[in-house]
């Protein structure tokens, strides 16, 4: 994968955890609201992170359980529809719509990925 768009998907992974935060912090007053905060972007990076592919070419192989790669796509795009749905919640359409449109772009330029994925790597 190209390096400008290994660094496209981490800013997409940080845009995705911090639509997250944002939108825990929102769901309830004071401490309440902090625990959703680090809860809500908590479980995706537990979840990004132990479910790994062998060999993935987007991300070191330090997984906790193997998965096949069309489960670890589908983690991916569940990860960012709900960071989505999340700004969506809070009002921000325009971001919303703009970290879908990143996330095609890089899924476009990601395309050889999406086929090892797809083809059970």
């Amino acid at each position: 994968m190209h390096p400008v768009n290994l660094g496209l998907r981490f800013l997409l992974e940080l845009a995705a955890l911090a639509s997250l935060a944002l939108w825990g912090r929102a769901q309830a007053p004071g401490s309440a609201g902090l625990l959703w905060m680090i809860g809500a972007p908590g479980i995706v990076i537990a979840a990004w992170s132990t479910f790994t592919v062998p060999g993935d070419p987007s991300r070191p192989d330090r997984g906790a359980v193997t998965v096949p790669g069309w489960l670890r796509l589908l983690l991916e795009l569940a990860v960012f529809i709900l960071s989505a749905l999340a700004l969506r919640d809070l009002g921000r359409t325009d971001l919303a719509a703009a970290l879908v449109a990143v996330t095609l772009l890089h899924y476009g330029l990601s395309y050889q990925r999406l086929l090892w994925l797809l083809r059970g790597s």
